[in-house]
């Protein structure tokens, strides 16, 4: 019996070692989703992201999974942003942030991709709060070569459906300094991580793996 307890005790204890936190496995499925975005890519280019709108882009926010909000009659999802740097090609460590505010999504659920554009966008973006509006937000198409304007160019993956542009206007992205502060264990100011200094801690090398690898063509 003694053996039976220890060997209880032993399995219990190994167990817990592999229970994953939150933000691991927030990390998880936002590289998931950004796979599948990846294989749409290669099998049907035509309904996929435009390569270069992906070359162009400043920064990337991957947000997996949204959901209603019943309290507030509105739709949420939390995702993790990684930039290029200001002095390289190179991936900046990633950071979580909240899309709040969301007026409508569709029940069969999917994710949200946002691309950041421009300068202007990473300075908004890395403020910590902002809103998606008509004046900085296009919604994307699909196929095309053509490059955005704006600031940020919104796009879905509907659960079972292609890649499609999809109207963010008046939602707000926010800085998840809690999530990040966990994978981190120590404060970041979003707008620090373009100068680097950090390194990515292992549960979020995924996500800058499979952000890397949608990039792979890029020059």
């Amino acid at each position: 019996m003694l053996c039976a307890l220890l060997g209880d005790t032993t399995y219990s204890q190994t167990e817990g070692f592999n229970v994953k936190t939150p933000t691991e496995k927030m990390a998880d499925t936002a590289s998931k989703f950004l796979e599948e975005i990846i294989d749409e890519s290669k099998n049907n280019p035509r309904k996929s992201i435009s390569k270069d709108l992906i070359c162009n882009a400043k920064c990337y926010l991957v947000i997996p999974s949204i959901y209603e909000v019943p309290t507030r009659e509105d739709f949420e999802g939390n995702g993790i942003l990684s930039c290029r740097k200001s002095d390289s090609n190179m991936l900046s460590i990633p950071i979580f942030y909240k899309l709040t505010e969301l007026k409508s999504f569709y029940e069969s659920g999917g994710g949200v991709i946002l691309l950041v554009m421009n300068e202007a966008g990473v300075k908004s973006i890395l403020a910590e709060q902002v809103e998606l509006n008509p004046e900085n937000t296009t919604i994307g198409t699909t196929g095309s070569n053509s490059e955005s304007i704006k600031s940020f160019v919104s796009f879905a993956m509907i659960s079972g459906n292609p890649t499609q542009g999809y109207d963010l206007n008046g939602s707000t992205l926010i800085y998840g300094n809690r999530d990040t502060f966990n994978a981190y264990q120590q404060s970041i100011i979003p707008i620090d991580i373009i100068l680097g200094g950090l390194d990515v801690p292992p549960a979020l090398r995924g996500f800058n793996a499979a952000v890397t690898n949608w990039r792979q063509s890029c020059k």
